[in-house]
Parts: C-alpha cells; structure tokens; sequence
C-alpha cells in the first residue's frame, strides 16, 4: 500500500463499509495534495497568493522536517493518523494484520528512539497508539480487494474503455482437498505436541550448546509431522529413513519462515496457527551469528526475507514442506514411482489452495520456486563449519548421538507402516573443530543396518576432516 493510500489525518471514526471508499478517496486525494505543496521543493506560489500581502519576516524559510513521533526518525506524512516513519508504519501495520500481542519486559517504560525502536516491540507498538495511529484503519485483504475493484472501474469509466473482466469465483476446496489440509494440520500439531521444548530454552540468554537443543527439539517435531503423513508413510522404510536424513534441514528452515521477524531480527516467543498461539523459544539473529560464518547467515536470512515477502499462510509453507519432504532425486531412493505421485498430489494441492486463496496465478510460481533456493541453502549449511571449541563439540555429539526418532502409527489401512525406531542423525555433514574421537562400537550399535553405505561414508570421511559422529553424506 502506498503512503498516499494509508494517510488519514483528520478521521477519527471508522467510516461505514459503504462510505469507506468514497471518504477514503477524498481524504487520500486532499492529504496527497497538500502533502505535496508542503514538502515539494519545487511548488510554486499560486498567482493569488503571489499577489497577496508582503509576506511575513521568515515566510521564505523551508518547511521544518516532520519529525516521526513513535521513533524520532524522519517522517513523511501520516500514516493511520499519526505522523511516523515509514518503518514504524510498517511496524504498525503488520502488528494489526497479524493481531499480535506484545509484552513488555519492562512493564511498559522503554524509551523508543530511533536506535531502540526494534527493542521492545509492546513499547513502540503503545507508543503507535498514543500518537493517534488507529488500528481500525488498517485495511483487511477483502478491503483492499474491493478498492482495487473499484479503482479499475473507475479507470475504465474514464478511459472509455471497459475494465478488465474480474477474474470467475473459485470452486471452493473438494472434500478430498480437505482431508489433505486437515492432515497437514494435525501432522504439525501433534508433532509439536510430541516433542515440546524444554523449559529452560525460554529464557532469552541461551548458550550455543542451548541453541543447539533448540535445534535438536524442532528436528524431532520435524519427524513427527513427516511421520503424521499417509503419503510418506506409504513410501518404503529405507526410502523414509534417506527422505527424512536429506530433508530434515529443508523442513526446519522452511519451519522458521513461519514467524521469522526480519525488522527485529529474531524468531520471536509466539508462533500463530490461525487462531491458535504456541510458546517457543525466542532465537536472536545475533545468536544464530554464533554457530555459523556470518556469510552463511546472510544467506540463510536472505532466504527468510524473500520467503517472508510473499506472504504465505502457515498452510502454504506446509504444503512447501510435504513437497520437499517426498522429493524423489534424493540419492538412494528406490521407489521413485511412489514418491514422484505423491509429490505431484501435494503440488496439485498447492496450486487448487493459492488459487482458492485468490492469489494470481504467478505467486504459485513464485512460491514453488522457493524450493530450488531452499536445496542450495540446505546444501551450504549442511557443508559449513559450526562454530565450536573442542568442549562444546564434544556436548553437540552426545546430542547427536542421543537424537533417535520412532515411527507414528498410522491408521490401519496403510499397510507398510512398521514401529521399528529410525535413527535420525543431526545436520549433515556439519563438521567441527578439535580432535574427536568416533563413538564407541558400543555406542553406535543401534544404527540401522539400512545404512551401511551412508555408515562407511562418514567413517571415511571422519579421518579426513573430523566430522561429528552420525553425520552422514547426503
């Protein structure tokens, strides 16, 4: 939305849905107007108020910088009533749409300057409030919709042309459309109601092994959704162990664009579910900056920032993640039949859902083409080195060699679902710094026979370069 369409600087009462378009117009166009002959260096003075008296000593003197009252930076004009910047109008608008809640550590006595406004979001989003800016003006996608439509007729009337023909409803989702999403759901619920978070990663200090915990706990959560699956579950038990090995990185960080905060930098305490908000550990971009080379992490971020920007429902990024979960190049896989139908069934879903959430046509394009750069930055994560001393690497193998993950019974009917536990290693291929020595046999007896190959490749290549027991080349 443009500046010029979110100014508002006189209302101070919802309009009724029948006057919205028609005042907001006029209001859009009067502050657009004046706005322009107040900040434009180049206005000249009308002949009337050329010719009018001699001006005023100090008439000649610029218009003094509008000054943002959340933040201090420099504002350009209204914005939802109250005079701010463009980020804490983006700020306020996104809480709205978001319906977020904030709390203030503080008990509400930050001070919000231009280098503390990303500190305390309860604050500055009080701050919003108390200058005027009026959640009630931030339009809903069905608002903006209808003044879009307004406007191409509008356009059209005047142009003598006809408006382009709007686009015909969409048959709403089928019912086997339906059974699809609600698994996709359930899948997710009850893998993260299968391995919650521990209480000591709440807290905002973590340390590096801590995060490391956080990381594990999701990796779990991760194969309780696989898991939760018909489609993966009908797929045989080794092509499942290769499919979760290879994917797991993909599914966390597609995972993380849920709630990814790029203004504050940070995966903040609360993650929303359409109606529903769960408690997880708030993770700082500055910790993340911990554990990898600060230009993986600007790639990783740039991957959340571009995801981000297309907007996608937690649903979409569910589907994102059955489709890269069930990807049948996966090296090793055998039954590539199976794989490639189910993979196909969920892109076909993806493309009914985006349509139905009348989104045009080149977002599904947009969004499937988050899986190719989704791969590279799975792929360059998983051949980076962390961050750790010999002491810390030593914890993160414990962890790793303590990570074991067992299958989800499925409903009757799938009949090549086994309760067998399926050992799923951590980030693959990460390597760490010291001289660490292999597990004993004794510990790394509960490997799967399945993986023998996958066994021998990191033997061989723990000579070399050191790298974590259980890591695997994928």
């Amino acid at each position: 939305m443009s500046d010029a369409q979110e100014s508002h600087p006189q209302q101070r009462q919802r309009p009724s849905q029948s006057q919205k378009s028609c005042d907001t117009t006029t209001a859009v166009t009067t502050t657009t107007q004046r706005t322009d002959t107040l900040t434009s260096p180049s206005a000249e003075p009308t002949p009337s108020a050329a010719s009018s008296a001699n001006p005023e000593p100090g008439a000649n003197k610029p218009w003094p910088p509008r000054i943002c009252g959340v933040c201090g930076d420099r504002a350009k004009s209204y914005h939802f009533g109250g005079i701010s910047c463009d980020s804490c109008k983006a700020f306020f608008r996104r809480s709205v749409q978001n319906e977020s809640h904030f709390q203030c550590p503080n008990r509400g006595n930050c001070r919000i300057t231009l280098a503390s406004r990303k500190s305390c979001q309860a604050c500055r989003f009080a701050k919003c409030l108390a200058i005027g800016m009026e959640a009630s003006w931030v339009m809903t996608e069905q608002e903006r919709r209808a003044r879009m439509q307004q406007r191409l007729l509008a356009k059209g009337d005047s142009s003598g042309r006809p408006p382009p023909a709007p686009r015909p409803l969409e048959m709403p989702p089928s019912a086997e459309d339906v059974v699809l999403l609600e698994e996709l759901v359930h899948a997710y619920v009850t893998g993260c109601a299968g391995a919650p978070f521990a209480a000591h990663l709440q807290r905002e200090e973590k340390s590096r092994t801590e995060l490391l915990d956080v990381f594990f706990t999701l990796v779990h959560q991760i194969s309780g959704f696989a898991q939760g699956l018909q489609a993966f579950a009908r797929v045989r038990e080794s092509d499942r162990h290769i499919l979760l090995r290879t994917a797991v990185l993909e599914l966390c960080f597609l995972r993380s664009a849920m709630n990814f905060d790029d203004d504050d930098d940070r995966w903040p305490s609360r993650v929303h579910f359409g109606d529903e908000a769960t408690s997880v550990p708030s993770v700082r971009a500055s910790d993340v900056e911990r554990l990898v080379p600060v230009e993986l992490w600007a790639l990783h971020r740039k991957f959340l920032v571009s995801t981000r920007r297309l907007k996608p429902d937690p649903l979409t990024l569910l589907l994102l993640s059955a489709i890269a979960l069930l990807c049948p190049d996966r090296a090793g896989i055998r039954d590539l039949e199976t794989l490639t139908l189910q993979q196909e069934r969920y892109c076909a879903l993806l493309r009914r859902y985006v349509t139905w959430r009348k989104m045009a046509p080149i977002e599904f394009a947009k969004v499937l083409m988050r899986l190719p750069d989704l791969r590279e930055l799975a792929d360059t994560h998983a051949d980076s080195d962390l961050l750790f001393d010999a002491k810390e690497a030593a914890d993160v193998q414990r962890h790793l060699s303590n990570v074991m993950v067992r299958t989800v019974e499925l409903p009757a009917q799938v009949g090549d679902v086994t309760s067998e536990s399926l050992s799923l290693p951590g980030p693959p291929r990460w390597k760490f710094p010291g001289d660490l020595q292999p597990l004993s046999a004794a510990e790394s007896a509960g490997e799967d026979s399945a993986e023998e190959e996958s066994a021998e490749e990191s033997s061989s290549q723990g000579s070399s370069d050191r790298s974590a027991p259980g890591a695997r080349k994928s």
